[in-house]
């Protein structure tokens, strides 16, 4: 699973529902524009794994970072995915005003979140059950500045 606004855009949605066929979950996603003062001279990169299979796991985009991008690779083993992040860093501005959500999703249940206008999302956190061979997922919203 990939998920990468690009340069010039941002997360707007992060939807998934949960196949219990192939005890995995089928992602979407939808990008808005960047605004032109906060793109210009922007500088993204992935991060590394930020998770093992079966764990829980939380990465913040550091200073005033926001995420662009998600990536995951899928173990049938574990009947889990492994995590990566692409964060981009905006010149002469600042994530501001930034609080967790709530999870946005229980186990097994569908996932559609909407990030609110001018807002970013600036990190994600999420708990594995292995119960339900599944996980939950907070977003760290921020305005930016």
């Amino acid at each position: 699973m990939r998920i990468d606004c690009g340069q010039a855009q941002h997360l707007e949605r992060i939807s998934s529902t949960y196949s219990t066929t192939h005890r995995d979950r089928k992602w979407s996603f939808a990008c808005r524009p960047t605004p032109a003062s906060i793109k210009r001279r922007l500088s993204c990169a992935w991060s590394s794994y930020i998770n093992y299979y079966d764990d829980t796991f939380e990465k913040a985009c550091s200073g005033h970072g926001f995420l662009n991008g998600l990536y995951s690779i899928y173990n049938e083993h574990f009947v889990d995915r492994r995590w990566r992040v692409r964060c981009c860093y905006p010149v002469r501005h600042d994530a501001c005003n930034c609080y967790y959500t709530g999870y946005v999703n229980w186990y097994q249940e569908t996932l559609n979140y909407a990030v609110p206008s001018n807002r970013f999302v600036a990190g994600i956190r999420s708990l594995y059950s292995a119960h339900y061979r599944d996980r939950t997922f907070s977003f760290r919203i921020c305005e930016v500045a």
